[in-house]
């Protein structure tokens, strides 16, 4: 084994249990003491997405105002209502729904986008998540203002309860930074789990109540489809205590269910990254 003050661990595949664990630990902390370096990084990328542009990153902010609009057309067709009404419900059910698929979606292809860089850099290799959720990150909090200008538009009450949505946003920025944990390497092993979650994201975005509600589902008999979606969980535990709203019929607490989810993603992320992760360059450049 490599000296452990250097920036990354080696050990061998075939090295015992104990050592994969003492690099993995020593990634994380080496990740965590470099964490400017890696959040320059991020900003840095997504002002490269849009170099040129006149509007740079708030094209993201634009777009989603038009998706936003687009979708809540679509639930006065589908369910009625109003504009007050469906704005901000699809708005902030929308912009949730984003960091959730961004942080599934590039955590899964964390590792078998950084390429031969696994192969030629000496970072560690748990930098590459926490630079991919940052970047979900930026991007989101662009997004979020589109979250205060519903806020303003249609005058909602502030409360104190939505310090539970900022609570609720943590829980989701964990759980992604454990599915980049375990998903990554799994994806970089097994190639045809990429495309496999963003079918599975695609077909979640029409499963989760982003632009109907549980309510409607449920009045059909068919509430089912909402509760075993874990996505269902982590938008409402942001949503309504921004709208004021509740779902007692939920079989358990979406503020509950998203810690769950975030815990086990977590440990899961932490477990299979430290069984896997001398593998991880000979799979990607495999």
């Amino acid at each position: 084994m490599s000296d452990r003050n250097s920036p990354t661990i080696v050990v061998p595949v075939e090295a015992p249990a104990s050592d994969q664990w003492s690099a993995a630990w020593a990634d994380f902390r080496t990740t965590w003491t470099q964490r400017r370096i890696w959040s320059l990084t991020a900003i840095i990328s997504v002002g490269n997405k849009y170099r040129r542009t006149v509007l740079g990153p708030w094209w993201i902010t634009l777009t989603t105002l038009m998706f936003v609009f687009g979708l809540s057309i679509l639930r006065i067709g589908i369910s009625g209502g109003g504009l007050r009404e469906a704005v901000p419900y699809v708005g902030i059910g929308f912009i949730v729904f984003f960091l959730i698929s961004g942080g599934v979606t590039s955590g899964s292809n964390v590792y078998v986008g950084a390429g031969t860089a696994l192969s030629t850099s000496r970072q560690p290799y748990s930098t590459y998540v926490a630079r991919s959720v940052a970047t979900q990150v930026i991007d989101f909090a662009h997004e979020a203002i589109v979250i205060l200008v519903l806020v303003l538009v249609f005058a909602i009450p502030f409360t104190l309860m939505w310090g539970w949505s900022v609570v609720g946003v943590l829980l989701i920025v964990l759980s992604s930074i454990g599915v980049g944990l375990w998903l990554g390497p799994l994806v970089a092993r097994f190639r045809d789990l990429g495309p496999f979650v963003s079918a599975i994201m695609r077909l979640a975005f029409f499963l989760t109540p982003i632009f109907w509600s549980v309510d409607e589902v449920e009045s059909n008999g068919v509430g089912w489809i909402a509760w075993i979606n874990p996505f269902t969980y982590q938008l409402l535990a942001v949503r309504d205590p921004i709208l004021g709203m509740s779902h007692p019929s939920a079989p358990v607490s979406p503020m509950l269910m998203s810690a769950i989810i975030a815990f086990v993603s977590l440990v899961l992320g932490v477990v299979v990254f430290a069984r896997t992760r001398a593998r991880i360059p000979y799979w990607v450049s495999g």
